[in-house]
């Protein structure tokens, strides 16, 4: 039961990475409040499951992404081209570490 739901949970935080990585290109042409709340909404869904699958790391390196989405979305942060480099990494960086957990079963340790 627990592996169907880490699947389930990899396959639809992947589909949500995708679409979070067309919102963020899309900033950097057309500054969009849709396009950000997009973004904060799978960060944060990504975080909760996370934190309720037990993928701790996981979880409290996306709170720190939800935390910036958040100024983003309140318009305390702008999303320039260095923001959204950091951004597309982070979102790259959550994929690896989905990856390992489909192939592993488990969270990396590092």
């Amino acid at each position: 039961m627990i592996f169907d739901l880490t699947e389930d949970f990899v396959t639809e935080s992947g589909e949500g990475l995708d679409k979070a990585v067309d919102d963020v290109l899309s900033l950097e042409q057309n500054p969009d409040q849709e396009a950000i709340d997009s973004i904060f909404r799978v960060v944060h869904t990504i975080k909760g499951t996370a934190g309720m699958l037990g993928f701790t790391a996981l979880s409290g390196f996306v709170h720190s992404l939800e935390d910036i989405c958040s100024d983003i979305r309140s318009g305390n942060r702008m999303v320039d081209r260095q923001a959204a480099d950091f951004l597309l990494n982070c979102l790259d960086f959550i994929q690896l570490k989905l990856n390992f957990i489909r192939d592993a079963g488990h969270e990396d340790e590092d």
